[in-house]
């Protein structure tokens, strides 16, 4: 990777010599003939907008209670000689700014964006003042808009490739890896999300962070894995020179050696499984054992990106601390800075959050790296990403599982209008070729539930009624005495668990086997849905009826008929005995 030296730096910036930026607003420069600025400010951080703020003080003349109106000539400010009331057209809400910062004539793009507030002052005494602070492209992207792109049969790159075209962005890099080039068949969005949540977190879901680089052809939105290098260069400071202060804490207590990311496959039943070891050795403290995630990834390259942004985020959460450098427009959060002069702490840090500050007492650049605000917000935001924790209520959309695994797709209020992977459902019991299945119908309530928490991973873990939906009982007595399980045709097999308790098979055509418990008349019966066709046992007496409206036939390749008493044969019409021979013994 390329390096910025002091020396390559002092000679394109003239030795750091009369500290110089310019403001642009609305493709106009503020000049002298505005007013003076002061008191640059820029805010970057890894993972959110960078924010600046810079004040204007137009002139005022005390006399003419009133701003004098100055033009700039051929470099020089020239007195217009009117007094005017302020003009404040330049600087509304929404307008684009650019700052650059340097020394002399070199200067070099600091931060796009817009004015998100503008705030006068008019004190009692002294020279009023405009205070303006806006933020970068990034803030864009947090507007509560959602941008329509492709999320089925596409991959985490396209999804970001395409959105941030579409949001106006100069050009789009995305780092390639497994984890984001690999197909998918949907990648699935919450309706609350905008497109900055939902970028931002699906790069926290994988290890990877947004960021924003000012260059002269615009502003770059880049896609990567924590701790990138990038294809900036690392600036190289050193302590007595260009590194004013420095100070760090090393924390290496609790630090695991390896890192480990348990994951299954569901579909070829297998579990997934990656490891990384933590790379920085060098910190007192560190345990021989593994900390091991348990997370919801489904290949082999989701594991691998998983554990390497946790080993990154580990490293960052060994050595923090802050310093201060001479003003440098190219260190800005999200690289990478080689540190010298402070033996034995020479060496990278990965910079998360950097301030450049231009006042009337020169150019400072202040950086933090570490595991600071940037790592914990990024920590919270991986820990809830697209994160529904606890169940929602869905609606059953599809049914027909191409692969034949008894899943569902369903709605749910977290989705808007988007559609669920395909779901799971929970069952008593499932297994090869056994189980019990019951699938719902679309349209039906079902409630949903997601791995993790993670939205790209629903169940469904029951069925659910509402009042336009009933269930088929009541429990009006409240004894709760009645089970029962009803098809969508109206077949039912119903568990009575009252005094005279009964088992009971019906089919929706009315035909049904009853097994009774009642006291003193236990029966089996078998009867068709008029009642009349039957074939009953009691229990009580033993007896054994069979009975037919019209006949009832008896038909086997032998039959035999035997009783330890009597046998009373009757007929109200003809009685035929009829064989190849009779035989009929007293």
């Amino acid at each position: 990777m390329e390096q910025l030296t002091f020396e390559t730096l002092s000679k394109r910036y003239g030795n750091f010599y009369v500290p110089r930026f310019t403001v642009t607003v609305g493709g106009e420069e503020l000049t002298e003939a505005t007013g003076v600025v002061s008191g640059l400010t820029v805010d970057s951080k890894v993972g959110t907008a960078a924010e600046f703020t810079f004040t204007l003080t137009p002139h005022y003349d005390h006399e003419h209670n009133a701003f004098q109106q100055f033009e700039q000539r051929d470099g020089l400010l020239w007195d217009t000689g009117r007094f005017e009331a302020l003009d404040f057209d330049s600087l509304r809400v929404g307008t684009p700014v650019t700052v650059h910062v340097g020394y002399g004539d070199a200067q070099t793009p600091l931060v796009n964006g817009q004015i998100a507030s503008v705030k006068p002052s008019f004190p009692e005494s002294g020279t009023p003042t405009i205070t303006v602070r806006g933020y970068d492209s990034l803030r864009t992207l947090a507007d509560r808009q959602t941008t329509d792109v492709n999320l089925k049969e596409t991959s985490v790159a396209d999804v970001v490739s395409e959105l941030a075209t579409k949001r106006g962005f100069d050009a789009v890099t995305v780092e390639p890896s497994p984890a984001v080039n690999e197909l998918r068949p949907k990648i699935q969005r919450t309706a609350e999300q905008d497109d900055f949540e939902f970028l931002t977190e699906l790069a926290d879901d994988i290890g990877y962070e947004l960021h924003v680089s000012c260059t002269e052809r615009g502003d770059v939105l880049s896609f990567r894995p924590v701790d990138s290098e990038g294809d900036q260069p690392m600036v190289a400071l050193r302590y007595g020179e260009s590194l004013r202060s420095f100070a760090v804490e090393e924390n290496g207590t609790g630090q695991p050696e390896t890192v480990e990311v348990h994951g299954f496959d569901a579909k070829n039943r297998t579990e997934v499984k990656a490891s990384a070891r933590n790379e920085d050795d060098t910190v007192a403290g560190q345990t021989e054992g593994s900390r091991v995630l348990c997370r919801p990834v489904r290949t082999k390259g989701e594991a691998d990106t998983a554990v390497r942004a946790e080993a990154a985020r580990l490293k960052h959460a060994q050595r923090r601390g802050s310093g201060t450098a001479l003003g440098l427009p190219e260190l800005c959060a999200g690289t990478t800075i080689l540190v010298a002069g402070v033996a034995p702490y020479n060496g990278a840090y990965y910079v998360e959050s950097v301030t450049h500050s231009i006042d009337t007492s020169g150019y400072t650049t202040r950086f933090r790296f570490g595991a600071g605000d940037g790592a914990n917000e990024r920590a919270e935001r991986a820990n809830r990403g697209r994160r529904q924790m606890g169940v929602t209520v869905g609606l059953v959309t599809d049914n027909e599982d191409p692969e034949g695994l008894g899943r569902v797709r369903v709605t749910t209020t977290c989705l808007g209008d988007d559609v669920s992977h395909w779901a799971p459902i929970a069952v008593p019991m499932a297994g090869a070729e056994r189980g019990t299945y019951f699938l719902p119908e679309p349209d039906e309530e079902v409630l949903v539930a997601f791995q993790d928490g993670d939205v790209e991973f629903p169940f469904v873990v029951g069925s659910l009624w509402n009042l336009e939906e009933k269930p088929p009982a009541s429990n009006d007595d409240g004894k709760n005495d009645v089970r029962l399980v009803r098809s969508r045709s109206g077949h039912e097999l119903r568990f009575d668990d009252g005094d005279d308790g009964a088992v009971e098979i019906t089919s929706a055509g009315g035909n049904r086997i009853r097994l009774s418990d009642e006291s003193g008349s236990e029966t089996v019966t078998i009867a068709d849905a008029s009642g009349e066709n039957t074939i009953e046992i009691a229990t009580s007496d033993g007896a054994v009826s069979i009975g037919g409206a019209a006949k009832v036939a008896l038909s086997a390749p032998m039959l035999e008929l035997a009783a330890d008493g009597n046998i009373d044969v009757q007929a109200g019409g003809v009685l035929t005995l009829k064989g190849s021979l009779v035989n009929i013994n007293s």
